[in-house]
């Protein structure tokens, strides 16, 4: 006997949390990997390297807030915002960046640095003179 309405959802939602519950590594890996691979189609829709220094280290890429941050529950939100075209009010920096952007134009910090990027070498991280 088929299931309808509410008896169907009842059983879709008990179905899907066993399976969670019996396939969590395998759960756990599936999703770690959709949130990378969107993490990263996000970061290319951006440009793919630090709008200051010009790092494009996959690691160390984070999507910034042009203005600061808006609310996103979550990360996932952010990217397929990102993926669906809303791009205007994001762009890409490295973890260094991100934070002078951060002190700089959120919080009113004054100084004046420089940020260089070196690329991947011995030395990988970026180069920052004040």
């Amino acid at each position: 006997m088929p299931l309808h309405g509410e008896a169907k959802r009842k059983y879709q939602r008990n179905w899907s949390r066993k399976y969670r519950i019996d396939n969590r590594d395998k759960v756990n890996k599936n999703r770690r990997n959709y949130r990378k691979r969107i993490r990263l189609e996000a970061i290319a829709i951006l440009g793919g390297k630090c709008f200051n220094c010009g790092c494009d280290d996959e690691n160390i890429l984070e999507v910034n807030h042009i203005h600061g941050a808006n609310g996103e529950k979550s990360s996932d939100q952010l990217y397929n915002r990102i993926r669906r075209g809303e791009t205007e009010e994001f762009n890409v920096a490295c973890r260094i960046c991100q934070w002078y952007h951060y002190l700089r134009e959120l919080k009113g910090y004054k100084g004046n640095w420089t940020i260089v990027w070196r690329g991947i070498e011995e030395n990988a991280s970026p180069l920052c003179r004040s």
